[in-house]
C-alpha cells in the first residue's frame, strides 16, 4: 500500500470536474481555471478543507486561480 503522500499526489484535484466534488465552483473560478495556460492542483486533503459554499474562504483563495 502506498504511503499517504503518494496517494494524495496520485489523486490530485487538478480539474474543474474534480474540484466540483469538493466545492460549488463559481463562474469566476471556472473561468480562471479554464483560461489558465499553466497547470494547477491541490491534494484531496487540502481540497477537503475548503468551505464548500464560501468563495471568500481563505483556503480557496490560496488554491483556486483567479482572474
Amino acid at each position: 500500500m502506498p504511503e499517504e503522500w503518494v496517494r494524495q499526489m496520485q489523486n490530485l484535484v487538478d480539474s474543474v470536474e474534480k474540484l466540483e466534488e469538493y466545492i460549488k465552483v463559481t463562474d469566476d473560478e471556472r473561468r480562471a481555471i479554464e483560461s489558465m495556460a499553466t497547470r494547477w492542483g491541490v491534494t484531496p486533503y487540502f481540497a477537503s478543507l475548503m468551505d464548500k459554499d464560501d468563495p471568500d474562504c481563505p483556503i480557496r483563495k490560496q488554491v483556486i486561480p483567479s482572474m
